[in-house]
């Protein structure tokens, strides 16, 4: 938390919460009491999540998107990789067992630090990423939220170039824009659209 700028707790409530209740409240059982923070800075178009159900946002991820629903898509995304059990899978493979243990058992808060900055540093592979999108198309119609317009936020990344060239998927951590553009417009529509 000592390397970015937050914005105090009532901005988050009135910005983020109408969106994050709405996904919240259709996710039962959860596994985590979801924490959002948000991140003051304009110039990164991103959300991530860390241990213990904390996901944080960038204030560019707001003013890049076109609407709501696609602020939506992209935290139903990070919660994806939270229920999926992305970010225990992730520490597994960095840190072995004992570490683990120690932290999910109340580790100390410099242990915390530490293993948060590792799990933003390391990327999830293709596999979770592909998966928390699905789990976000799911939660998304479960919302009434149509997932295509994960699909249209994609298709703005892609065309202001903010995501890697297709060609280079096979070194990336995420599925490249041209698959999420397709996966978003594949899921199903919520009922009545």
């Amino acid at each position: 938390e000592d390397e970015f700028e937050f914005y105090p707790d009532s901005t988050v409530e009135n910005v983020l919460s109408p969106i994050t209740k709405r996904l919240l409240d259709s996710l039962q059982p959860k596994k985590y009491e979801y924490k959002f923070h948000l991140i003051d800075n304009n110039s990164e178009v991103n959300a991530f999540a860390t241990i213990d159900g904390h996901i944080y946002v960038f204030s560019g991820l707001l003013t890049f998107a076109d609407n709501p629903e696609q602020v939506a898509g992209i935290i139903a995304h990070e919660i994806g990789h939270h229920e999926n059990g992305d970010l225990v899978d992730r520490l597994m493979k960095e840190l072995g067992l004992s570490v683990l243990v120690a932290v999910l058992s109340g580790g100390d808060a410099v242990m915390i630090s530490e293993i948060s900055k590792i799990l933003i540093s390391t990327g999830f592979d293709r596999k979770q990423e592909r998966e928390a999108d699905e789990f976000a198309y799911d939660l998304m119609t479960k919302v009434q939220i149509n997932p295509a317009s994960l699909a249209h936020f994609f298709t703005k990344l892609k065309a202001e170039e903010k995501t890697y060239p297709d060609d280079l998927e096979i070194i990336a951590t995420h599925p490249n824009s041209k698959h999420r553009i397709g996966g978003a417009l594949s899921s199903p529509l919520p009922e009545g659209f």
